[in-house]
């Protein structure tokens, strides 16, 4: 083979290589990610719902508390307070993680940013809020890609 067919072959191997990949982006998504993409709708569904009812078991408890007289009545309303608040941060932890579990795992790249912009913004600072005493540079990184998905959100 010649110089010139070489270096023919050589410019064209990129061209065909730069046809190519659109092809292949344009393909429909996996069923395996639909299916993690809807699972994670599922589970910030179930954490919307969790939140709702856990600020509903706060705030009752809290009205118990301040209606509550003084001594021994307001010190046991004070406990149960304390009480529902320990429980109530617990089942919102589960569902924290269970929406940052399911996001992960769907891939953060497969959800639609004006869609799922409320489950990106919770998922990604849930999970940058997980990272950050173990792993500063990863929640850093977590951050970062926050800011590019969601760069118009009110919490940047």
């Amino acid at each position: 083979m010649n110089r010139i067919a070489l270096m023919a072959l050589a410019l064209m191997l990129p061209t065909a290589v730069v046809c190519e990949l659109p092809v292949h982006a344009q393909d429909a998504a996996p069923k395996e990610a639909v299916d993690s993409v809807e699972a994670a709708r599922k589970a910030f569904a179930e954490y919307k719902s969790t939140q709702e009812g856990s600020n509903k078991a706060r705030a009752d408890a809290l009205k118990v508390y301040r209606e509550a007289k003084e001594g021994e009545a307001k010190d046991a309303a004070y406990a149960k307070y304390m009480e529902v608040v320990a429980a109530e941060n617990a089942k919102v932890k589960a569902a924290t993680d269970a929406l940052v579990d399911a996001m992960v795992k769907a891939g953060v790249d497969n959800f639609d940013g004006a869609q799922d912009s409320a489950l990106l913004e919770i998922g990604l600072l849930s999970w940058a809020g997980q990272k950050s005493e173990d792993n500063p540079k990863g929640a850093a990184e977590i951050y970062e890609l926050f800011l590019k998905k969601l760069p118009k959100s009110k919490a940047t």
